[in-house]
Formats: C-alpha cells, structure tokens, sequence
C-alpha cells in the first residue's frame, strides 16, 4: 500500500495545537509582565519624585513645619504647619483664611462657607480654595459691593457637625448668605453603617501587594469597573445606597442639620445655598451619584435653599487629573477651580432679595 500523501496527514495534530496555543499565551504575558513592570517602576519614580498625580515631595520652604494630624489639630486657632504637602495655616479664631475682625465694616456683604474638608480646601492651598476663588468673583460679579467669605469648612464633619460648627463659630461674624458644601459623605454621622467595612479597601491593597505587574496596573481599573456597574457589597456605591435609602436614622440625621441650619437662616432672614461637590469618579453618563445627589437636592429644596449642582463643570473630565494625588481624590486646585465656577453660576442666579444686607443699606 503507498504511503500516505494528502494535506491531512501533512496537518498538525490537536496535541500540537493546543501546545502552541499555551506557548503563545505564556509569551504574550511574560512580554506583557514585562512591560509592566517597566511602566510600574516609572509610574513608581513619578510618585518618588512627587510628579503630577503622585505623592507629593515636600517643598524645601515647608519642610521644617510639622504635619497637622487630626481634627482637633486641624481646628486650633493659629496653626501653621503641612497638611496634604501645603501650608496649612488657621487664624486666630481656627480657621482657614485671613484674620476677620468679628463687628463688619460697613458695605461688607459676608458669605460663610460650611462644609467637610473639601470646603476646607485638604491638600490645596488656602488661595487655590473655592471658597477663596469665589470671594475673588463676588467683586466682579456684583460690582460696588465688597465681599467677605470665611471658610468654616472642617475635615471629617457630618451634616448635623457642620451645622454645630456654623452655629457655634460663623454665627459670631454676622453672615448675610450661607453656602453649605455639601459631600455624599457628610452623611457618615452617628447612625451611619457600613456592613462591609474597609473591604473595598482591603481588595485594593490585596491588588496593589500582588506579585504580578500587570494585575497592579490593571486591576484597579477592573475592581473600579465592576463597583459602578453592579454595587457589589463592599463597593463605595453600596454603602452609599444602603445609607441613603436603607438607613432612615442616617438619613433622618441629616435632614435635621438641614431642619436647623433653615431655622437658624430664617431666623437672621438670610438665604443657604447648597453646593453639591461632585464626586470625582467616572465623570461621563457612567456617573453613578446622581440619584444620591438628588435626594440630597430634594430635601434641601424642600428648606427652601437654592441647590447649586457642579457635575456639569466636570463632565468629561479625566476624574484622576483633578485628585490632589494619584491616591487621595479630594480636588487640587483646577477641581476647586470647577467648583467655584459652579457656585458662581449659582449665587448668579439667586434672588436678588438675598444680597440685600449692610452692603445695599447707604
């Protein structure tokens, strides 16, 4: 019988294939680990030398100063030392800002900014804040009047805090408008939950120690990917939700911080306008916050306080390029620029019965 010759028996058999495959598989990724490891050791150096996104190196000016550390630190009159990489200074009276004298000059129209720390300005300078880039606008905007605004904001403060400290600090300087800096987080007072605590975290840092360079690289965006299209528990998303509309008690709380800061504001017959931050994450029709921005929207229209959204300042924004570093997403000062284009726009439209004060009594 002659041999065989047709394509079939010259054809490479399964076993052959499937080792081809494998071997390819295993080049493909050792030239793909390869190369991330290179990006991994770059973007490591960037972060060494404090480049644009990274941990900041701290300026040679700054370095003999302490780090402030904590609330009470952060709250004492008269501070002046590193917080986030810049000067962080308070004045007499404990916060940001330049000294105000207590009794107004006459004409000065004052605006109290409240808030958590992102009113507070963590990791940017006190000139780089929106509330000090507003007290800037508010000439232009509304010439012949002057403007004061003094920051009150403070790290770590829930709704019913914020409130607390407003009553307790700015009440004293007499203000004619509040401007509350609203962050989802300021719902984190005492009934707030979070079933799964730190998991979120404890799965970022189990990506960040894995051997494999790739994963490190890579990974991050996937966790990030599935936490806004499916919440899982343990996802930012999740707590926020079950929080929001879950919890009563934690929601209940801060609708009487609301309760208070409109009664405080009728009191003294001034307006509030509420400055909802955007969250700096997926800043696209991806964007999964708006549903908490508007219950928060909702009850602060409910109070009668104008409701100032910023989102549309950001759409379409690298959310990263506006973190103060590549792992704290609190804004830097072009997302504290965004911010006070957007209040801008919103006191712009407030009533014209909520400028009248000391500065249209001549």
């Amino acid at each position: 019988m002659a041999p065989p010759d047709s394509d079939s028996a010259r054809r490479p058999g399964l076993p052959f294939k499937l080792g081809l495959a494998a071997a390819s598989f295993v080049f493909v990724f050792l030239v793909a680990e390869g190369v991330a490891r290179v990006m991994w050791e770059l973007k490591m150096e960037r972060l060494h030398e404090g480049e644009a996104g990274g941990r900041r190196s701290i300026p040679e000016e700054l370095a003999h100063l302490p780090e402030i550390r904590g609330l009470f630190a952060v709250a004492r009159p008269n501070v002046r030392g590193r917080m986030g990489g810049v000067l962080f200074e308070t004045n007499r009276f404990g916060f940001r800002g330049p000294d105000r004298r207590v009794e107004k000059a006459a004409g000065t129209f004052r605006v109290a900014v409240i808030g958590d720390s992102v009113t507070m300005g963590y990791g940017v300078r006190y000139e780089d804040t929106y509330p000090a880039r507003i007290e800037r606008a508010l000439g232009g905007m509304r010439p012949g009047q002057r403007f004061e605004v003094i920051n009150i904001g403070l790290s770590g403060l829930a709704t019913g805090e914020v409130v607390d400290r407003f009553e307790e600090l700015a009440l004293r300087f007499d203000p004619d408008l509040i401007v509350y800096g609203y962050t989802l987080n300021d719902i984190e007072g005492e009934h707030y939950r979070d079933p799964y605590e730190n998991l979120s975290k404890r799965e970022l840092d189990a990506i960040y120690a894995s051997p494999l360079r790739v994963w490190r690289l890579v990974g991050p965006s996937w966790k990030n990917t599935v936490d806004l299209l499916f919440a899982p528990p343990g996802s930012y998303q999740y707590t926020l939700d079950q929080n929001y509309f879950h919890n009563p008690k934690a929601w209940r709380d801060v609708e009487l911080g609301f309760d208070r800061l409109a009664a405080l504001a009728a009191q003294r017959g001034i307006c509030v306008a509420l400055l909802l931050h955007t969250r700096l994450e997926s800043l696209n029709f991806l964007h999964p916050y708006h549903v908490y921005y508007d219950a928060v929207a909702k009850a602060a229209e409910e109070r009668s306080f104008d409701v100032v959204r910023s989102f549309e300042h950001f759409r379409g924004i690298e959310a990263t390029s506006l973190w103060v570093t590549a792992f704290d997403p609190h804004p830097n000062p072009r997302g504290h620029e965004l911010l006070a284009d957007a209040l801008a726009e919103g006191l712009a439209a407030l009533a014209e019965s909520c400028w009248e004060g000391p500065a249209s009594e001549d």
